[in-house]
Parts: C-alpha cells; structure tokens; sequence
C-alpha cells in the first residue's frame, strides 16, 4: 500500500479542509461523480486514512458530535478552530499529537455538517432508509469442517483447543479459534493416498498448516483436499473456491495446487488461487517467489495469471494489495465492477444477491471484514449510482 500521511499529520490546512468537505458530503449524499472519485483515493490511499474515514462517517460519533453543535455557533466554532490548527506540525509528530489532529479533523466534519444543515433548514443528516439494523446481515467468522480419510467429519469450531482425538497417527492440532496444524509423521508416509479435507462454508474462513510446514488460508466457501502426510516426487493438493498459498521450500519435492482445471506448480512461494466455480476465470496471483500455470507460464512477483476455459493463460500486472486484503481481514475494491464486488458479499456473508437493475458503474471501497453486511452497502450506496435492500439473508441491487 502506497503510505501518504494521513490527515493530521500534514501541516497543510487546505488538505485537512477538503477531506473535511469531502467526508461531510459523503454522509449528506451531495457529492458530484468526481468528488466522489477524489474521496475514494484518498480513503484507498493509505490504512490510517481508511481508519479515519470509517470513524468520521460512524453513525455513533456523528449523532454525539450534533448534540454538541446545537448549542454551538457552527460559524464561529469553525473559525476558531481552524486558528488553532493553523499551527505548523512537527513532520514527525508523537502518536498522540497525531490523534489529537484526527479528532480535530472529526470536529471540523462535525462543525462543517452542523453548519451545512443549518444553513439548509434541515434537523437531520439524509441517510439511506433501504438499509436498518433490523435487517442487517453480521459478518462472517471461523467455521469449518475437517473430513478425515476414514470419512469421519468434524466440526472445529466445536471441538476445544488442542490435539484432535484421532483414531490414526495423525497428529492433528487446533491451534486457535481459526487454525489447524498438522505435525509431519514419518510414520505415515507409506499411508500417502489417504486423504484429509478442510470445508469452509460461505460465512467461514480458517487456515491450515500442512504436514510439510506449508501455510494455507481458506476463505468463505473454499475446501482444501491434501494427503496425510506428503510422500513421492510432489506435494499436491485440490483447491476449490480461494486460498492463499505459504509454501515451504523444498526444491526436491515441488509443491501442486489443482485448482479448476488448472495446475500451479511451485518450490517455495507466496500466491493467491481464486478459481471459484461462479467465477469467469482461475486467478493466481503472485506475491512472492515464483509459479508455473498450466506447464507453460511463469510468474513474476506481482503478476496474476488469468486462465480461462480451455486453459489458455493471460498474464497481467495484479493489484496484491486488493487480491490478499481477504487474508488481512478487509475489503479492497479498485474499479470494480459491481457483479464482482457482490460475489464477495454472497461468499462472506453467507446470503443470496438478487439484481433488480443492470449497474455497470464501477466501484472503489476499503472497508473491515468484520463489519456488518450494511457498514459495506453504506459505502457503496454513497455513490449515489446504486441502493440495496436487505430482507432476511436477501440483498436486492437497485439503481
């Protein structure tokens, strides 16, 4: 991620001042298309202006800071405190001058939406009304099965922490909440052809690590088919749905991921595999190290190979941040198209996306995973170019 310094934390006053408009506008639904635009990349621009962002439009620290602006002369209280923040900043400012900043950058928003509502006769910040609380769809957690080689099924988020009680030499560990952990057995090698498998359904997300020391991430609606214990010439395993790839470097046994019809093939590497089944193509992207698609394509960090059905590779420049935010608890959007974005949503949340209109607009965004389903449609919904509906675990899309 590009780091520019977030508001506050740079002397100039007619930037603090144009996020402050910015923001304010957002929240009221008066910004023009490109105003819109500029907000987006300065939000997208860096993780502590997206922090900031996302409490300066908390519905919460709005309705608190308005009661205050009541007995407040929005005027005046602009005016003087945008004198005391006129001052030169240290460009190294400590932690807490540079908090002292965001909530005088939160203030002017209120000051700057106080005012704006006076002077419009308004007693109200608009906001939308096809979203409520009451209808609201909570984010997605750590869930999934394991399917061992006897057929047995577990469900981890219902065993405790600790070492699985297995009727095999497996030793199988559930290192936290979200985590299982294999312990390579040398025993185990001549059992190479039994299979384990980790589901994840929509709603869920968890990480494995193999039995060759191998880091695997899982996300919502995503399963992981992989041997016992690793043995032979190659480390393989099956990938449906998405994960994200730490492979363990050992050049004598190259590491396989099948995944949709495809084949990644790799020593030691960071990747990510998107080879959802509603998905238009298998996507892999690399972040480190090196992969081979199909026997034919060989990727350079920050490459994404695209394969479409008959296996043909197209290798472009991949946007990493936006692939691997999953994996760092966050949404990324970069022009996005809409139906992309919404795919997502169905996955994590666990519910079904009904289009009732034809948006071709593309979308830029950054929010947390753990947000509820309406934080998200809030950002969206503040283009002005698309609205939902939630009805139980129903999202409808409307112009």
């Amino acid at each position: 991620m590009n780091e520019q310094p977030p508001i506050g934390s740079n002397p100039g006053d007619e930037q603090r001042f144009r996020v402050a408009y910015l923001v304010a506008g957002f929240i009221r639904q008066s910004l023009t298309e490109a105003e819109h635009l500029e907000l987006d990349e300065w939000v997208t621009a860096s993780m502590d202006n997206q922090r900031l962002f996302e409490r300066m439009i908390d519905e919460k620290n709005i309705d608190a800071g308005l009661k205050q602006l009541q007995s407040i002369d929005a005027k005046a209280a602009l005016k003087k405190l945008k004198a005391k923040i006129d001052k030169p900043v240290r460009q190294k400012a400590s932690v807490r001058s540079l908090w002292a900043y965001v909530a005088a950058a939160m203030v002017i928003v209120l000051v700057m939406i106080g005012f704006l509502m006076i002077g419009n006769r308004k007693e109200h910040i608009v906001k939308p009304d096809l979203i409520t609380q009451s209808s609201d769809i909570p984010p997605g957690t750590n869930l999934a099965t394991l399917t061992t080689a006897d057929g047995s099924v577990i469900r981890l988020d219902s065993v405790k922490i600790g070492a699985l009680n297995l009727h095999s030499n497996e030793v199988i560990t559930k290192l936290d909440s979200g985590q299982l952990a294999y312990e390579a057995n040398p025993s185990l090698v001549s059992h190479v052809d039994l299979y384990n498998t980790l589901t994840v359904p929509a709603g869920g997300q968890y990480k494995l690590v193999l039995p060759d020391g191998s880091r695997v991430w899982l996300n919502a609606a995503s399963s992981l088919k992989y041997p016992i214990a690793f043995a032979g010439n190659k480390r393989t395993v099956e990938l449906s749905g998405e994960g994200y790839f730490e492979v363990t470097k050992d050049p004598a046994h190259p590491f396989e991921v099948r995944a949709g019809g495809s084949l990644v093939q790799v020593l030691g590497t960071h990747f990510n595999v998107n080879a959802y089944a509603n998905e238009p193509q298998v996507r892999v992207v690399l972040a480190e190290g090196s992969v081979k698609l199909n026997n034919t394509t060989i990727l350079k960090p920050g490459e994404e190979g695209s394969v479409d059905g008959s296996g043909s590779v197209k290798t472009t420049q991949a946007d990493v941040e936006s692939t691997l935010a999953w994996t760092k608890g966050q949404f990324i959007f970069k022009q996005a198209p809409l139906d992309a974005v919404m795919r997502q949503v169905e996955r994590w949340y666990n519910c079904e996306v009904i289009f009732d209109a034809n948006i071709t607009d593309h979308f830029n965004a950054s929010a947390s995973r753990n947000v509820p389903v309406s934080k998200l449609l809030h950002f969206l919904e503040g283009t002005g170019t698309v609205h939902f509906r939630i009805t139980d675990r129903r999202i409808t899309v409307m112009k």
